[in-house]
């Protein structure tokens, strides 16, 4: 994966997927090295020692073009070589390489800030639906399968249901889904660099009956069996009590 410095910001910007391809293929027909112009002239060059040689000088990029004449007073007189025309073109190149780079770096930004705009509708969306009946009936089948306890050590509360993946977002098997406490869950996600970590959300959290150990302080059970199906608070948060 390439990277290429923004010359005003100076900040290093990665060039992946379809704008690599892109990339590389414009910088692969500008460094290619072979003349194809077809202009030319021939022209008296002068080598080292002060000796002369005569030959065709592309009028575009400056190459020596074939072999060359042999030397007579007719070809001798030809129009002596333009030793600045190769520089000025090596200029010219330079600057177009520049252009290319600039042009990708304005499509990485661009594609950047994109995704960072599609991440953050996503995560709304994504902590949006983890406040649905529908996940909450789902997280209290998960946390009912696990007896209230991790499914990552076995031997702590469960505090987190966590995605073992996203494919299936909304529409979960539940075996995609496991009981979690938050040890084992910063375990999960140890980089924390995916496009968004589980923010799993329990009512309990902001309720003034919920307790520290799990447990629901106004049915006197525990906090999963209180919000499941029947358990009183049920999916719905019925029995929530905001902290006061």
């Amino acid at each position: 994966m390439p990277y290429l410095e923004d010359p005003v910001t100076g900040r290093k910007i990665a060039i992946i997927g379809d704008l690599e391809s892109a990339w590389s293929e414009e910088l692969g027909a500008l460094r290619r090295s072979d003349c194809t112009h077809t202009e030319r002239e021939r022209r008296v060059r002068m080598l080292a020692g002060g000796r002369k040689s005569v030959m065709e000088q592309c009028l575009t990029c400056g190459e020596g073009k074939g072999s060359a004449f042999p030397q007579n007073a007719q070809t001798l007189a030809s129009p002596s070589w333009d030793e600045a025309l190769l520089e000025r073109y090596e200029i010219e190149r330079t600057a177009q390489f520049a252009a290319i780079n600039a042009k990708y770096i304005d499509l990485a930004v661009a594609e950047e800030l994109q995704r960072a705009k599609d991440v953050k509708q996503y995560r709304q969306d994504y902590e949006g639906y983890r406040r649905t009946e529908t996940w909450q009936r789902k997280r209290a089948l998960v946390m009912k399968r696990a007896g209230g306890v991790c499914e990552g050590c076995l031997l702590c509360a469960a505090e987190i249901v966590h995605h073992r993946t996203y494919q299936n977002l909304g529409d979960e098997l539940l075996f995609e889904l496991v009981a979690l406490c938050h040890q084992c869950h910063d375990k999960a996600h140890p980089e924390h660099h995916e496009s968004f970590y589980d923010v799993d959300y329990s009512p309990c959290n902001d309720c003034r009956m919920g307790e520290s150990n799990g447990h629901c302080g106004r049915f006197d059970t525990l906090r999963y069996l209180a919000f499941s199906p029947g358990g009183g608070c049920g999916p719905r948060f019925d029995g929530f009590e905001g902290l006061k």
